[in-house]
Formats: C-alpha cells, sequence, structure tokens
C-alpha cells in the first residue's frame, strides 16, 4: 500500500506542476483533494455498501468471509 500511496502523490504532484519537494500535506490542502488514506477507506465503504445492499446471494456470501 505504501508503493501505490508513493505512486498516487507522485502523480498528483505531477499533474499539477508541483515540486518534487513540495509538502505533501500543504498541497493535498492547496488542492482541497483527500489523501490517499481517505481514497482508500471510501472505496471500501462503497464497496461494503455495495455488497450488503446486492440481490445476489453468492455475492454477499463471499464477501462476508473476508
Amino acid at each position: 500500500m505504501r508503493r501505490f500511496e508513493a505512486g498516487y502523490v507522485k502523480c498528483v504532484k505531477r499533474f499539477f506542476g508541483f515540486e518534487r519537494r513540495y509538502s505533501v500535506t500543504q498541497m493535498f490542502c492547496d488542492l482541497d483533494l483527500p489523501i490517499f488514506n481517505t481514497v482508500i477507506h471510501n472505496a471500501q465503504v462503497r464497496l461494503d455498501s455495495s455488497v450488503d445492499t446486492h440481490n445476489n446471494k453468492l455475492v454477499k456470501h463471499v464477501f462476508h468471509i473476508w
């Protein structure tokens, strides 16, 4: 996960033209973007919600095993 986070930060810096040594915290505040942990958390919450409301019993069973 640390490599994904590093890639996320690197892509955001490059896309928006920030210097390599610019503060990551300040960059995300300036851009009003979520940090990596928030993106992952929100994706997990959406997945859990989607599985809970799914009509297919097999899908529910597979995801509730984890």
